[in-house]
């Protein structure tokens, strides 16, 4: 009884919006570990979603452009894949899972940025090939997700985070779309610095070109190719 307590309780939350489970305000309609598990709940929304334009790419996609805009209306339903930090293979992959769940994808757009092709720049910790081309959850995803002390501790956040945040974007991720939301001119320093230090002082800034990248974005191209053609 305890474990499935707990499950229900993770799922009923749904901190990481994987279960589609409706936002309540005041209880969890701000998810603030969501962002960052971008490519855990982005894999399931594709399973649910099954859109038939995408756009991808990294964090600028993710931040900056909006599934729901005009010039995409016939194009519906869209959905931002984009992923934080990417490279051009994770990239690719979510293409394919995308292709796997919607055989009718008909508009790929895609967001390419100087460092998806840092050899230095491998796949993130959290990336798994397990959850790809697959038409439902991971069961180990699941069970990570219902009921690990993380995920407890993920709900936890969720409900206190939604007990002190308006709910001035209700529909905030549901596409995939994440921008920087209320942000502080006087912050504009900050982050400017900030962006420096990632290009100049991170490990980002020790550069390698990978033509096994590139060749990646070759494979990209053909699949764009095979989605026009069908």
């Amino acid at each position: 009884m305890p474990i499935v307590t707990v499950g229900l309780f993770n799922i009923l939350v749904d901190p990481y919006d994987v279960f589609n489970t409706p936002n309540l305000w005041g209880i969890n309609h701000s998810k603030p570990r969501k962002d960052n598990n971008d490519r855990l709940y982005k894999a399931t929304d594709i399973i649910r979603i099954k859109p038939v334009t995408i756009l991808t790419g990294s964090s600028r996609t993710k931040q900056g452009l909006d599934p729901n805009h005009p010039a995409l209306e016939n194009e519906q339903p869209a959905y931002n894949l984009a992923l934080n930090g990417t490279n051009i293979y994770e990239l690719r992959r979510y293409i394919e899972h995308a292709i796997s769940n919607q055989k009718e994808l008909d508009l790929v757009i895609v967001g390419l940025d100087f460092l998806m092709f840092n050899s230095l720049r491998r796949n993130r910790g959290v990336f798994s090939e397990r959850r790809l081309e697959k038409q439902y959850i991971f069961f180990k995803d699941f069970i990570n997700v219902a009921f690990s002390l993380d995920a407890v501790q993920a709900s936890k956040e969720t409900i206190i985070d939604s007990k002190k945040t308006p709910l001035e974007y209700p529909d905030y991720g549901e596409n995939g779309f994440m921008p920087e939301l209320n942000l502080d001119p006087e912050e504009t320093q900050q982050r400017f610095t900030g962006n420096i230090f990632l290009y100049f002082k991170s490990p980002d800034s020790r550069y390698q070109l990978s033509t096994k990248f590139l060749d990646e974005l070759k494979k990209i191209v053909d699949l764009s190719e095979k989605i026009k053609s069908s």
